[in-house]
């Protein structure tokens, strides 16, 4: 399915969703921030806009 980007964009019976969790060993004062980079990603600005 992944071969055929488009189609694996526009069919909704699949999850986007994307978790990951992160194990911190020590106390941490608050705030703490996570920084994070996205690659070969693809975002439909119109869409997005229209939910905020």
């Amino acid at each position: 399915m992944t071969d055929n980007k488009l189609a694996y964009i526009q069919n909704e019976t699949i999850s986007k969703e994307c978790t990951r969790t992160l194990t911190v060993t020590k106390d941490m004062k608050q705030p703490i921030y996570a920084y994070y980079q996205l690659d070969n990603f693809y975002q439909n600005h119109r869409r997005v806009r229209i939910l905020y």
